[in-house]
């Protein structure tokens, strides 16, 4: 179950990319049905447990036992973030205010497929699997759990941690007159200017915001030195990472499971690369729609992209249908590539199982990093959305659903991680080992169960977190 502050496009995508015909035929599974519950700007995002375990350990085989299947894979995901890539630049080059509503409504669909072909392989690959896998090959491997977590987390860094590393050193070569304040800012706003937008935005990145942070850090020589220091440590981590597989003298096999335990990490970073700048292109065409048709933005979020189309047919109607979605709560069922909305009786028999569920008293997770802690005691604050960033203060325990290169400011200030969702894999967890602060992930009810300012003790040896 997956809880976020969310509105209907482009999230539903999710549901159609996960069970759709072409994941099933490329994986040989697929999440046959999932349920999105949609109130007051959230979702909650709902996975059939005996679907998503089927799916995991059927991927996992594949990947154990077929070298090719992980080869082929690598290389169509290749081809279609290359596909990705030079379809966002034609993107960035449209004059969206200069379309007219049918060929918006068109860029819209277009868009959608652009994201769904991405999607389709991408997710399958990390996502479902990522847990699975990683728990077999912690057995094979027969190392620590500290031993692993360095082992399985990937030699290159989150873009969120590449972007203060290459700030630092555009900052340099504008000291050294190589490069122009503001060349160096526009490159950074091409590189970087995705992080915070997320699924809805608003905020991305230009050059003017990247130029004041040029600023900044020149003023900031203490910002200079972490910058310089977090380097330092990344370098540490990777020696570390070599002494332990010299140490083991793993085979060439278990080094290539290594190789894919890496790559899933790396797979789910560069999946919001692209996939945050095709929502933030998404946004531009429903702006445009909304000058031209005089149409609130609010009410086009929340119609589907295939009814844009049908939108410019009949105005009334589908503010109408969009306008009763935004003011009331609904579910929609995903089932292999179609979307419907549920009854009301449909809908309250699933929130009545779901209710059940979130009575489980202790609130326990896997440990994604120990921080090299035992214990970790803190305030939390609860992120329901990056919005909630600037409440997070030093030393502060984030607790979230999950987090994403737009949490990364408020998770520098935090002094530990707790999600309700995420494996080996996910953004908190990798970030976690990058900072050195502590993560449990997988928590499932964390976010129900506490609220700002409580006082609470996470356990990192037995993945227990506790009131105090």
């Amino acid at each position: 179950m997956r809880d976020r502050e969310l509105m209907l496009t482009p999230l539903y995508w999710n549901t159609l990319s996960q069970t759709s015909k072409i994941s099933k035929d490329f994986f040989g599974v697929s999440q046959g049905t999932i349920y999105s519950y949609l109130k007051e700007g959230r979702d909650i995002q709902i996975h059939l447990q005996a679907n998503w375990q089927k799916a995991g350990k059927l991927i996992a085989d594949n990947y154990f036992k077929h070298q090719s299947f992980f080869s082929n894979l690598e290389v169509v995901l290749l081809q279609k973030a290359k596909s990705a890539d030079i379809f966002l630049k034609r993107l960035r080059r449209v004059n969206f205010q200069a379309l007219s509503p049918e060929a918006l409504a068109s860029l819209a669909a277009d868009i959608q497929t652009a994201w769904l072909d991405y999607d389709e392989i991408n997710v399958p690959a990390w996502f479902w699997v990522a847990d699975e896998f990683s728990a077999r090959l912690q057995k094979l491997l027969s190392v620590s759990p500290d031993e692993y977590l360095v082992l399985s987390t990937p030699d290159v860094n989150t873009y969120a941690s590449r972007l203060e590393h290459d700030l630092l050193k555009k900052w340099l070569l504008v000291q050294a007159s190589k490069l122009s304040l503001e060349s160096a800012a526009q490159s950074l706003a091409d590189n970087y200017g995705w992080l915070p937008f997320g699924y809805d935005g608003p905020e991305y990145w230009d050059s003017k915001y990247f130029l004041r942070q040029l600023k900044a850090l020149g003023r900031n020589p203490k910002r200079r030195e972490v910058i310089t220091q977090e380097e330092s440590d990344w370098r540490q981590r990777l020696r570390q990472k070599k002494n332990i597989i010299k140490r083991y003298r793993f085979t060439n096999q278990n080094l290539r499971y290594l190789e894919i335990i890496n790559k899933l990490a790396i797979w789910t970073d560069e999946r919001k690369k692209l996939e945050f700048q095709l929502h933030y292109h998404y946004t531009r065409v429903l702006l445009a729609l909304e000058k031209k048709l005089d149409i609130p933005y609010f009410n086009l979020k929340y119609l589907f992209t295939e009814e844009l189309s049908n939108l410019l047919k009949n105005k009334d109607k589908f503010i109408k249908i969009s306008s009763r979605r935004l003011r009331s709560d609904f579910m929609l069922e995903t089932k292999n590539g179609k979307i419907r909305i549920l009854s009301a009786l449909e809908k309250n028999k699933i929130l009545r199982e779901i209710s059940q569920q979130n009575k489980e008293q202790v609130v326990r997770g896997a440990v994604a990093s120990s921080g090299a802690v035992s214990f970790y005691e803190g305030r939390v604050k609860v992120l329901l959305s990056p919005a909630d960033s600037d409440k997070v203060q030093m030393g502060d325990i984030i607790v979230a659903t999950m987090t994403s290169p737009d949490y990364i400011v408020a998770m520098k200030r935090a002094g530990a991680f707790i999600t309700d969702e995420g494996g080996v894999t996910c953004h908190a967890a990798i970030v976690a080992r990058e900072m050195h602060k502590p993560c449990l992930i997988g928590a499932k009810i964390a976010t129900k169960k506490f609220k700002d300012n409580d006082r609470v003790r996470m356990d990192l040896q037995h993945g227990t977190v506790t009131l105090i």
